[in-house]
């Protein structure tokens, strides 16, 4: 007796994980997807010569590719600040000039 429920126990058990796995499977009848391509920022038009301005500092970090620009001027004439490139959130330096540094 003892046996045959543990063999029902079993069954039922394994039964119920494949119906599982089932569910949770890729869906074979759908073609396959490719993968997203995502394309470059779109080009920023930016001035050459010095970075006057908050606006210019931004543009300057957004035509190098960055995004969520959070910069403010610090008292050495450069802004500096956060971004994000790509997914990893960096610490950026526009320098008076117009370079841009990550660190």
């Amino acid at each position: 007796m003892t046996k045959t429920m543990i063999a029902a126990f079993a069954v039922a058990l394994v039964g119920g994980a494949s119906a599982a796995l089932a569910e949770a499977g890729p869906d074979l009848g759908k073609p396959f997807s490719a993968p997203r391509v995502y394309s470059a920022p779109s080009a920023v038009a930016v001035a050459p010569g010095p970075v006057t301005s908050d606006a210019d500092a931004v543009a300057r970090l957004q035509a190098d590719g960055y995004r969520a620009i959070n910069v403010v001027r610090g008292g050495d004439g450069a802004w500096h600040g956060t971004a994000i490139r790509g997914s990893a959130k960096v610490n950026v330096h526009v320098a008076q000039d117009g370079r841009v540094v990550a660190r």
